[in-house]
């Protein structure tokens, strides 16, 4: 809820004369953002017909999109928008912030029924409790496009009624002039990140989106030999004093020796090992994608050729006597 996050973010700091910083991170799915574009996917797919129909009830209940992306995701989920998408998105932004005239009671008023439908999703039992977010999460994570509200303290300053907030901080200390400074309301000095966006560039960061590895080789089923055996417990000898190095006899003794090599490593290992397929740290990578290779690549590569050397090539031509 609103009020548990409340009391978290005023655990960031407690003296008066520090500053504190609060970042709420959210699922992509509560952004009006996120919801315009699924919507606007959605009606791309749908038959000319309907699409005509719905169109006038997507542009009079979707609020205007924001121009803010909050994650990376974000943007890979909106990399399909044209520039007469964005260029509106602009727009509408600009109009939401200029008509920024609601006051602390009617925007208190409004967030008594949800925006949407879909933010409380009623139980399908009486003893659950309904899934969803409130309406004062709800327009604080999409303060920026609301129309009306265009900050994020005016939602918290409407939820918890600070307008009508009276200071006793007279009443508290009466033997000083200025009364108790603990109890005094001072207005803050950084409003939030839509009215003071410089004070959070310094978080503000696009998490890139990587591409997926291609899938290991498949390598075919065979019965391992006595040489395969020896390879494990070369590599299994290699893993454990590696680990006891590296973190420590209780971190081996605690997690074992997979924190530096998994087991599904070491079987990938001994199976292209078999069949000569490692024969750098290249094709260790290649291989297993092992996250290691960097680290541990020219050791495992070695041991691998001390236990399983490569077969001699063979000559296409052989002189024999007379």
């Amino acid at each position: 809820s609103l009020s548990t996050l409340w009391q978290h973010f005023g655990c960031a700091v407690r003296n008066m004369s520090s500053e504190g910083t609060a970042i709420l991170f959210a699922e992509k799915e509560h952004f009006d953002e996120y919801k315009m574009m699924k919507e606007k996917r959605k009606q791309r797919e749908m038959p000319s017909s309907q699409n005509k129909q719905k169109a006038v009830a997507i542009t009079n209940n979707v609020p205007p999109v924001s121009t803010r992306i909050p994650t990376g995701d974000e943007q890979s989920n909106c990399s399909d928008a044209s520039d007469e998408e964005i260029g509106v998105s602009n727009i509408l932004n600009q109009q939401c912030h200029e008509n920024n005239t609601m006051n602390g009671k009617q925007l208190w008023e409004k967030m008594q029924v949800p925006r949407e439908k879909a933010n409380i999703n009623q139980p399908r039992h009486k003893t659950s409790q309904p899934t969803g977010l409130e309406p004062g999460m709800d327009y604080l994570i999409n303060a920026d496009v609301c129309p009306g509200i265009g900050c994020q303290r005016k939602v918290l300053d409407a939820v918890f009624e600070n307008e009508t907030a009276e200071s006793d901080h007279h009443k508290c200390n009466t033997s000083l002039k200025t009364g108790c400074l603990w109890y005094l309301i001072t207005p803050p000095k950084i409003c939030c990140d839509i009215h003071t966006p410089e004070h959070f560039t310094s978080f503000m960061s696009i998490i890139p989106k990587h591409t997926k590895q291609p899938s290991c080789p498949h390598i075919t089923k065979f019965s391992m030999a006595s040489i395969d055996f020896k390879l494990v417990d070369v590599l299994e000898d290699w893993r454990e004093d590696t680990t006891q190095k590296l973190y420590g006899q209780a971190h081996l003794h605690d997690l074992g020796p997979s924190l530096v090599m998994p087991n599904d490593i070491l079987n990938r290992i001994v199976d292209c090992a078999h069949f000569h397929k490692i024969k750098s740290p290249t094709d260790l990578l290649k291989e297993t994608h092992w996250s290691g290779v960097d680290e541990h690549g020219d050791d495992i590569v070695a041991l691998i050729l001390q236990v399983s050397p490569l077969p001699s090539p063979s000559t296409p031509f052989i002189s024999t006597p007379l």
